[in-house]
């Protein structure tokens, strides 16, 4: 089994009681199942994350990559009906590269690309000012309601962030999955994870409708958040 070398210099008990966890959930999957191609170069990534993570570092953007990458590996893997599955294989003629592959999937091949969301909008008087312009802009059906005293700037600075993140990761996946599908065709999983923020179903069904028809959903939209 590959382990952390050493620990790293932001660790707190909570952290560390983390950093166990992942050991123990991921590590005999990752680096044990051998129908996971690519898996000890995966886990190998994981500890360079860890090392390289700055003192104090909050947020931790390089590591939670990581952790999401794992967590996906190992849903694959538990699905035993999977024979293999392929780490970042070279298959597409252009070089680019997609996190998972299982080849022979039901359908072709499945290209499952992993992607975390992490908004860090700060609650200031300029977050604020830019929810007041852009709610002008709000379709008539939305009315999205905050307090601006209740950490109303940040809940939508976040909101909106994520929402612009959503669609750069789907047009930077449409090539990657176009790429490989002219080499071997298959369908394509592209896996949003979080960090401590939570999505209500309206506001996927919303993003989803928006990206497929670029108009919001139709019908009565109405997003609560710190609101009385």
């Amino acid at each position: 089994m590959i382990v952390a070398k050493q620990t790293p210099p932001f660790v707190n008990e909570e952290v560390e009681q983390h950093l166990a966890a992942v050991e123990t959930t991921y590590a005999p999957l990752i680096v044990g199942d051998d129908r996971l191609k690519g898996g000890a170069r995966l886990w190998e990534q994981f500890e360079d994350a860890l090392r390289a993570t700055a003192v104090g570092a909050l947020r931790l953007p390089r590591f939670t990559k990581r952790i999401t990458e794992l967590a996906v590996a190992r849903l694959l893997l538990i699905d035993h009906s999977r024979s293999q599955i392929l780490y970042e294989p070279p298959i597409a003629a252009d070089g680019s590269r997609v996190d998972f592959v299982v080849p022979g999937a039901v359908g072709g091949n499945l290209y499952t690309e992993v992607k975390t969301v992490r908004p860090t909008t700060e609650d200031s008087e300029e977050t604020w000012r830019k929810f007041e312009k852009r709610r002008e802009y709000h379709p008539a059906n939305v009315k999205y309601v905050v307090a601006r005293e209740m950490l109303g700037a940040e809940i939508y600075g976040n909101s909106f962030s994520a929402r612009s993140k959503f669609l750069e990761y789907v047009y930077d996946f449409e090539p990657k999955l176009a790429a490989t599908n002219s080499v071997q065709p298959g369908r394509g999983w592209l896996v949003f994870c979080g960090t401590a923020w939570g999505w209500h179903r309206s506001h996927l069904e919303d993003f989803a409708d928006f990206y497929r028809t670029g108009k919001h959903r139709e019908g009565r939209c109405i997003r609560r958040y710190g609101g009385r």
